[in-house]
């Protein structure tokens, strides 16, 4: 597993599809997640895609007011994703916006986490984590932004 921040994805063969789940992700926290449904900005937000196109959602504090999460969730945006789409044929990319735990945070590890529950398929070697901030205070600014503004700042990661 690789965890790599986002805009080293712009020279990726999967570029497009890297940068289509951070853009969809920040799509569903306008629509899930954002203030006008009463949630905080300090929810994480993770976008996973399904080989068929459709897309699966975690996210850490939202996770009871949102459709694909499951009813017992760690509250882990990664873990959300991975769990609402381990049944399902995946692409070997995860967005999530802060990087995943590694133990640090009352003992929460979704580095080991991801690594013994991510599905790869034949002929795939590598499962590839996407992440926009290491620090969760810009992360909640990115949150404030308008939705153009922060689709403008991901288009920006991968000119």
């Amino acid at each position: 597993m690789k965890i790599l921040l986002l805009k080293e994805a712009k020279n990726h063969e999967d570029s497009k599809l890297i940068k289509n789940l951070a853009t969809e992700s920040c799509k569903h926290f306008n629509e899930v997640r954002g203030v006008k449904v009463g949630i905080a900005d300090g929810s994480c937000c993770a976008a996973i895609l399904l080989k068929n196109g459709i897309y699966r959602f975690g996210n850490s504090q939202a996770f009871d007011k949102d459709s694909d999460a499951p009813e017992k969730c760690a509250c882990h945006a990664e873990q959300c994703a991975l769990y609402v789409a381990k049944k399902e044929s995946y692409y070997p990319h995860l967005f999530v916006e802060l990087i995943p735990c590694n133990g640090a945070y009352k003992g929460h590890n979704c580095q080991e986490w991801i690594k013994e529950n991510v599905i790869l398929e034949t002929g795939e070697n590598e499962f590839y984590v996407w992440y926009l901030f290491t620090n969760p205070m810009d992360m909640k600014k990115f949150h404030k932004l308008k939705l153009d503004e922060q689709l403008k700042y991901i288009d920006n990661l991968f000119k």
